[in-house]
């Protein structure tokens, strides 16, 4: 992902801002599914959907992943303190080392 103009940089920056909030909807629906299946069913066919949920959720994780390395490349170089680009990649930083 490079950025190197400025429309280069709002284009990408709005592809970031687009895939923040499909993943946000993805992981809510994916809450929401798992709540729905709870843990009092039982069965075949509702250990197959939790294998799916969670095949499901991999993936939302990976995109998160690609995200994370999106908005701290688009973000090199950027002052955290004026860039909206800059302040995520601060507080992106500062959740993995809370973890």
């Amino acid at each position: 992902l490079q950025a190197g103009t400025p429309g280069e940089r709002q284009r990408a920056a709005g592809d970031v801002q687009l895939e923040a909030r499909e993943l946000a909807e993805a992981q809510r629906q994916l809450a929401q599914q798992a709540n729905e299946l709870g843990q009092a069913q039982s069965g075949a066919a509702a250990n197959e959907r939790r294998r799916q949920l969670a095949g499901e959720q991999g993936r939302v994780a990976d995109r998160v992943a690609s995200l994370e390395r999106q908005v701290r490349e688009l973000a090199r170089g950027a002052d955290p303190a004026r860039d909206p680009l800059g302040q995520a990649a601060r507080e992106l930083q500062r959740g993995r080392t809370s973890e």
